[in-house]
């Protein structure tokens, strides 16, 4: 066999060995993230106090006004 195809070859097995390496290392050191994440102790999500996004009511004119001129002022900016 011609000694540059064997180089070639040698070459690409490095590169490959290298690349299946480096994504099993990859993949070990996700895997021990995830771990480690789920070690730590969750918080536990404070209720939201009564609003108005959580009540359902709409807002007020205030609010809808305030909305409106931010709106306007984005388009004119535009």
């Amino acid at each position: 066999m011609d000694p540059l195809i064997s180089q070639g070859l040698t070459l690409m097995v490095y590169g490959m060995t290298t690349v299946v390496l480096f994504l099993l290392l990859l993949v070990l050191a996700m895997r021990a993230l995830a771990w480690f994440v789920n070690l730590s102790p969750t918080q536990s999500a404070k209720a939201v106090s009564t609003s108005t996004a959580a009540s359902g009511a709409s807002p007020n004119e205030e609010t809808v006004a305030a909305i409106a001129a931010a709106v306007k002022r984005y388009r004119d900016r535009t």
